[in-house]
């Protein structure tokens, strides 16, 4: 190898970049001297760090620069110290090529099953570097990388990939014990978070490398390394993140939760972190996440114990505490605002008694943007209980807040029926054609049932309302499955009961429901509600063809691409849908297939489906056998099927039409499949299946016929021959 090395070097050949690509470990040096030449002919690349995307392909440790890969390959080798200065030079270099670095950093330097035994010289030397270029932290490439690979660094349990004999990939855990190489990676770490805390600009990443430590760790964690991590996470804590403020405190909790199933000591680590007053009354609202049902009911009467003590004497002051308490959450942390949001509900509950506390509260809550977000129907309900209607409506109405939408359908939803009057169906109608909606925050399902209670005044509020929303479902198709996802509810409805409901105006409902199908990708998913509708309003079929047409993937919902099969008429229903997607589909013969798919390749063998399938199938052939569109697209699904069936389906493919001209045009097997393992099994059981075509193709009829099957037979033979060869190869 040294001599090519020599000759191909002297040559000047142009294999030999390739060469050493493969031969790097043979001849370093020469190898480093190399690299370091072509970083130094490369022109330097200005890239600002708001060009730099750390997110694209972060997960799939893709590296296809040569350099890199080279440099990267020196890992846990003699001359990695050289290969790493030559890493960083590339890299401030070449900050465009950001991700293939950090892959680079993931895929090559990381800890793999090889690190104990180099006393995880790698990972020293890697984070030894990082400080030497980062200029006392003044580099901010360096940094914005630093950051992105300290967090995976900091992890417990680390898994590498090899590729083992036959293709096979053989996966390595390895859980880190206190060695001391583990300490020194670590401590280099630790140490460069607390220098960048000193610096304001990086704090806050800082915390965010807090906030991820444990992730996904498990009570098998050797407790010494969280005891040795644990010396410079106080450290940053008692020094930057003090316990005066509610958002470290719930940090400390984060950590604490995490690491004290290795041992309950750990729990006492931030103990005056937990005596912060805001963090008090956040743990008075809070009710914990993943409990079972029982848990959930048990949890909840024991807040509610604990709640009505807190407010027994309870003044506004305290009150509007409790509310100031989820605003600073909401800007910490909103995915903690339902934890919360249930117990403030609990407060609001408790007080609902007495009417004066009450309506100040929720007058506070609503100035403050209601910060944990709270359904607003049942805190409507009870004001309507409290005050008049006008008065309601004067608490809710008040200056813009993001949940207003929310509270003002609230309103007249709850609005008590003896109470209504034109004012308030008029109200109705400008709220619903109003633009407010377009700040909807809540993701609770609303419904339309309510608009009944305003028929007193208008016969056809109902349709009126109903359609007002429709209108807008093209501005925000969320919009439309908030309102509308419940009328498609058996829990709710019955199909037929929602046919009675939209008796007088089917085309609505028809509209409604092809909306819901862009809305919701569960809407209907038997179909249950399409076919009811069809059957009292067959113009639906033309709207859900329009839908198939467009849409990009049939490999949902296939229950309800079947559900014409329980209707007297569905050869001539799925005839039709068949022919408009062979017009109007872009790339139908890609594309129909994959529809056909979900029609006939069940998942259940019910008896009554399959007849109707076979019989669809067989008048499609007996119909189409001259269609050379359909039928390629048919018979790339029959080729699917099991050996005897589409063996049938062949055979009246032939009866009805003979010209070997269509016969070659359609598959015989599959035109898309998938294997694990050999594939020789997979090409074998083709080759059985193609034969038991020869024996009806016998004369001067069927000749070509024979020759194009034989040939196939061939041609699948020499793929099993050459599979062969190459497992043999792959040892």
């Amino acid at each position: 190898i040294k001599l090519l090395w020599e000759d191909l070097s002297k040559e000047k050949s142009e294999v030999f970049f390739e060469f050493v690509k493969v031969f790097f470990g043979i001849n370093p040096t020469e190898t480093l001297i190399l690299l370091q030449n072509k970083i130094e002919s490369e022109e330097k690349v200005i890239y600002s760090l708001n060009e730099i995307d750390t997110a694209i392909d972060k997960n799939n440790k893709n590296v296809q620069n040569d350099i890199i890969k080279i440099l990267g390959g020196f890992a846990d080798m003699t001359d990695f110290e050289t290969a790493c200065d030559l890493f960083f030079q590339y890299y401030l270099k070449r900050p465009d090529l950001y991700m293939e670095f950090y892959n680079a950093v993931n895929s090559y330097f990381v800890i793999n099953k090889y690190s104990l035994y180099n006393n995880y010289s790698t990972q020293i030397t890697f984070f030894e570097k990082i400080i030497e270029y980062s200029n006392d932290w003044k580099q901010e490439l360096i940094v914005l990388l630093f950051f992105e690979v300290a967090r995976d660094f900091l992890k417990f349990d680390f898994t590498s990939i090899e590729e083992g004999r036959n293709h096979r990939l053989n996966l390595y855990k390895i859980i880190i014990n206190t060695t001391d190489g583990i300490k020194r990676y670590r401590e280099l770490i630790w140490e460069s978070l607390i220098s960048l805390c000193k610096i304001d600009n990086y704090k806050e990443k800082v915390k965010e490398i807090l906030n991820s430590y444990a992730i996904g760790f498990f009570k098998d964690i050797n407790a010494s390394v969280i005891e040795f991590d644990l010396i410079f996470i106080k450290l940053i804590m008692k020094g930057f993140f003090l316990p005066d403020e509610l958002e470290n405190c719930l940090l400390a909790e984060r950590i604490v939760k995490k690491i004290h199933v290795v041992d309950d000591n750990f729990l006492k680590t931030f103990e005056d972190y937990f005596d912060n007053e805001n963090f008090q009354l956040y743990k008075l609202l809070y009710v914990k996440e993943d409990i079972t049902k029982f848990e959930y009911e048990e949890l909840i009467k024991e807040r509610r114990q604990v709640i009505k003590e807190y407010i027994s004497k309870c003044e506004l002051k305290k009150l509007k505490k409790l509310i100031d308490v989820c605003n600073e959450v909401k800007k910490i942390d909103t995915n903690k605002l339902w934890k919360i949001g249930i117990g403030l509900g609990i407060v609001f509950d408790e007080i609902s008694q007495n009417k004066d506390l009450y309506v100040a509260t929720i007058k506070y809550y609503i100035k403050n943007d209601t910060p944990s977000t709270l359904n607003p129907i049942h805190i409507v309900d009870i004001l309507f209980s409290l005050m008049s209607d006008s008065e309601v409506f004067q608490i809710i109405n008040t200056d813009a807040y993001k949940q207003k939408n929310d509270w003002l359908y609230a309103y007249y939803h709850e609005l008590p029926k003896d109470s209504i009057s034109k004012n308030h169906l008029k109200g109705l109608y400008n709220f619903l054609n109003g633009t407010t909606d377009s700040d909807i925050i809540l993701t609770t399902i609303r419904d339309v049932d309510f608009l009944d209670k305003y028929n007193s005044i208008d016969s056809q509020v109902f349709m009126k309302g109903c359609k007002i929303i429709l209108d807008k479902i093209e501005d925000s198709l969320n919009f439309g499955k908030v309102y509308f996802i419940l009328l498609f509810k058996t829990n709710r409805y019955t199909p037929k009961e929602l046919i009675s409901k939209f008796k007088n105006n089917l085309e609505l409902l028809e509209k409604i429901y092809c909306a819901m199908l862009s809305c919701d990708e569960n809407h209907d998913n038997n179909g249950q509600f399409l076919k009811e509708i069809y059957l009292n309003s067959p113009s639906i079929l033309d709207k859900y063809i329009d839908y198939l047409i467009n849409i990009d993937s049939f490999s949902d919902h296939q229950e309800k691409h079947c559900c014409f099969f329980d209707l007297d008429n569905f050869v001539e229903i799925y005839n039709k849908i068949f022919e408009q997607l062979i017009r109007n589909r872009q790339y139908s013969r890609l594309s129909v297939p994959y529809f056909l798919e979900s029609l006939l390749l069940p998942k259940q063998n019910e008896k009554k489906l399959l007849e109707r399938q076979d019989m669809w199938i067989r008048q499609c052939i007996q119909r189409f056998c001259n269609d050379k569109a359909k039928m390629y697209c048919l018979f790339s699904v029959v080729s699917k099927l099991e050996f005897k069936r589409k063996k049938e389906y062949i055979l009246l493919f032939l009866e009805n039409n003979p010209l070997f001209e269509d016969f070659e045009k359609i598959p015989l097997t599959p035109t898309s499949w998938s294997w694990s393992g050999s594939v020789v099994p997979m090409y074998s059981a083709w080759i059985e299946f193609l034969k038991s075509l020869l024996p009806n193709c016998i004369g001067l009829k069927w000749i070509k016929h024979k020759n194009y099957i034989e040939t196939k037979i061939d041609y699948l033979k020499e793929r099993i021959e050459s599979e062969q060869i190459d497992e043999i190869l792959r040892g």
